[in-house]
C-alpha cells in the first residue's frame, strides 16, 4: 500500500541524547538490515516526541540521490500538508522554520522511517494559505529536505510521545507468550484470539507483524 498515515512526529535535534545507528557496510552485513536504526532514540530528561496531523493523500515522500560514486547520497524530501491553519500549525512552523529536525512517518504498512540524522542538518520550510474565496485550499504546507546515507531508514526502537507518558512497543505473538510463561501454557494464537480488536498491529523492517503496546 503506497502512502504514510496521518501523523508525523518532530523533535529538534538538541533534545536527543543518543542518535540510532546504521549498520556498517562490510562483508558480514545483512544486506536487508543495512537501512534499519539499530538502537532507540534517547532522549534529554523530560522530552518527548511531538507530532501535527496530516492530509495523507497530500503527503508524499520521495528520495533521489546525489553526487558521484563513492560518495553518493540520498535527498530526502518529504511534502507534507496539514488541513488547518490555527494556532497549532503556525506555533509549528515559527519553531520548525528556524529549526533542526528529526521527524518519524509511518508508512501504511505500520512501519516507522525517519527524515533527519545526526549529520547532517534538515530544512524545513513551512508555508500557509489562508485563502481569498469559498473554494481556496486553506493549510500549512511543510516541506522537509534533509541529505542521508539512504533513503529514508526504517526505525524500529522505542517512541516517547508528547501525548503520552508511556513508550510505543513492538512484540510478536510469540514474544509476549514468552512473557508469559510463569503464568500459564499460551500459544500465539491464544495472543492473536485476545489481542485482535484490541491493539493495532504494526510491521517490522522484515514484514514481521507486531503488537503495538504501551510500556506502562
Amino acid at each position: 500500500m503506497p502512502g504514510i498515515r496521518n501523523r508525523v512526529y518532530f523533535i529538534p535535534k538538541r533534545d536527543i541524547v543518543l542518535f540510532p545507528k546504521l549498520p556498517e557496510i562490510d562483508e558480514n552485513a545483512d544486506a536487508k538490515k543495512l537501512s534499519v536504526y539499530e538502537g532507540s532514540f534517547e532522549l534529554a530528561v523530560n522530552t518527548k516526541w511531538k507530532y501535527i496531523d496530516v492530509m495523507t493523500d497530500k503527503s508524499p515522500v520521495n528520495s533521489e540521490p546525489q553526487g558521484d560514486p563513492p560518495s553518493v547520497t540520498a535527498l530526502n524530501t518529504g511534502t507534507f500538508f496539514h488541513s488547518g491553519t490555527e494556532e497549532e500549525a503556525t506555533s509549528f512552523a515559527r519553531l520548525a522554520n528556524n529549526s533542526d529536525f528529526v521527524y518519524l512517518f509511518q508508512i501504511r504498512k505500520g512501519k516507522y522511517r525517519v527524515i533527519g540524522n545526526e549529520m547532517y542538518q534538515t530544512s524545513t520550510k513551512v508555508s500557509q494559505n489562508l485563502g481569498d474565496n469559498a473554494t481556496s485550499e486553506i493549510g500549512t504546507s511543510i516541506v522537509v529536505t534533509v541529505t542521508d546515507e539512504c533513503p529514508p531508514p526504517f526505525y524500529t526502537g522505542e517512541i516517547v510521545t508528547e501525548d503520552e507518558d508511556d513508550v510505543t512497543i513492538r512484540k510478536t505473538s510469540q514474544d509476549i507468550c514468552n512473557d508469559l510463561e510463569n503464568m500459564g501454557d499460551f500459544t500465539p494464537g491464544d495472543v492473536t484470539q485476545v489481542m485482535s480488536g484490541k491493539y493495532n498491529i504494526g510491521f517490522l523492517a522484515d514484514n514481521t507483524p507486531v503488537w503495538l503496546l504501551r510500556k506502562k
